[in-house]
């Protein structure tokens, strides 16, 4: 099978089996018997990936094209579109033939040839400014668009969109238990100071594969969840957990600020999360955390009487992933956003009865949607007056910090201290 066919058929997994894109990969090199080829790994995941990248302007100029194609053809014809106009890994001439035999479409080779500007890829007719256009100059689902069209003002929505697929600075959280920032710096001269004990990496290599990340000297954190923790000083005998409805890092985050002996309920709304908790608590050596695998609506029966601080991150769009995994549109949907929202209204009143007076709730998403964040939030204070917000922040992906994160801290009634 030839390299290109491979890839065509890993592009089908994704989108016929539903099957996630780094799991797709994978399962095509172990087909191909090629798992430790470097140079098959980049040219499989950087075409696949382009394809992914482009496809809502793909989709929309071969069906203007070809009305009737199905998902076959589409994928076939952008298969062969990625690959001339922007990864340019496979001989043209033999894919383009590859493509016009399997899509049994005609004219295909010719309709290819004819586009050759992969800047003057969207259609003339469709007016810049305009949430089509958005939709596919960034790869962004329609509904998305219009979403965060509607939560922010023109200016700010438009750098978002911009911003979601770039970035051009990488942040990372110095793990101040092993080294200070003065140390740090002179140790790892690729990175820079970026504040109190964060650095920034410019360079192109994969973050996780510093040298900083694999000594333990740093990690891969967003900035958002030190400018969380730093917003409220935690004074570990008093109680604290957590719920967690998906992966984050507020526990390495802790870390670096309380050690590894503080004491912690974690619950995990998921067992891949509890799985991902419990390797993240080994590789820390962290003495004091008890897990709980639980769903949000179970929060009560896990912690055994109230905390002085508990950190809530429900399950959320996560819209981060629009980065990090090029097939991430494709997993979520407005249907999908509603459901979330409608749990995360859900779980922050299953977690308020589980604060004592003077306690501290911590709402926080790597996320940005008003719809979750301060609708969600807001809703909630103003059906719960014995709670007062202390601090809210929304983080954007084109601010200092390269984040889409937001995070709000409520006080419960009054303290006596």
């Amino acid at each position: 099978m030839r390299n290109f066919e491979i890839a065509f058929e890993t592009l089908n997994k994704i989108f016929d089996n539903k099957i996630r894109f780094n799991l797709a990969v994978k399962s095509s090199l172990k087909k191909a018997n090629k798992m430790g080829d470097s140079a098959f790994i980049n040219e499989l995941t950087s075409t696949c990936g382009c394809v992914l990248r482009h496809y809502y302007v793909f989709e929309e100029i071969i069906k203007r094209k070809y009305p009737d194609a199905n998902q076959k053809q589409i994928l076939l014809i952008s298969l062969a579109l990625a690959n001339r106009l922007f990864s340019k890994r496979y001989d043209v001439k033999k894919l383009n033939e590859y493509v016009c035999k399997e899509s049994e479409l005609d004219d295909v080779t010719s309709f290819i040839e004819g586009l050759n500007d992969p800047k003057k890829l969207i259609p003339n007719d469709i007016k810049e400014d305009t949430p089509n256009y958005y939709h596919l100059r960034y790869n962004l689902p329609l509904w998305l668009v219009e979403m965060w069209s509607k939560n922010f003002d023109a200016f700010i929505a438009k750098k978002l969109f911009r911003s979601v697929y770039h970035k051009d600075k990488q942040v990372l959280r110095i793990n101040n238990n092993t080294i200070d920032g003065e140390e740090f710096f002179k140790k790892y001269n690729n990175l820079q100071p970026f504040g109190d004990s964060l650095a920034i990496y410019d360079g192109k290599e994969n973050i996780k594969k510093l040298l900083a990340v694999k000594n333990g000297d740093a990690f891969d954190i967003d900035a958002g969840y030190k400018l969380l923790v730093n917003s409220i000083e935690i004074d570990p005998i008093r109680g604290i957990a957590a719920y967690a409805g998906s992966s984050n890092k507020l526990l390495t985050e802790l870390y670096c600020v309380l050690g590894n002996s503080f004491k912690m309920d974690y619950l995990c709304g998921s067992q891949k999360n509890f799985f991902e908790v419990k390797k993240e608590i080994q590789e820390l050596g962290m003495l004091n955390i008890s897990t709980y695998e639980v769903s949000y609506t179970g929060i009560v029966t896990c912690i055994s009487k109230p905390v002085h601080y508990f950190f809530l991150c429900p399950r959320n769009t996560y819209f981060r992933g629009l980065s990090e995994t090029p097939d991430y549109f494709l997993n979520i949907n407005s249907e999908d956003l509603d459901e979330i929202i409608k749990e995360e209204k859900e779980a922050i009143n299953e977690a308020k009865d589980q604060i004592e007076d003077g306690g501290y709730l911590i709402y926080y998403l790597p996320t940005v949607s008003k719809n979750e964040t301060r609708g969600v939030i807001h809703a909630f204070l103003k059906e719960n007056p014995n709670f007062t917000i202390v601090r809210e922040k929304q983080m954007l992906p084109f601010d200092k910090y390269k984040n889409m994160f937001y995070f709000a801290i409520l006080k419960k009634g009054e303290s006596n201290d």
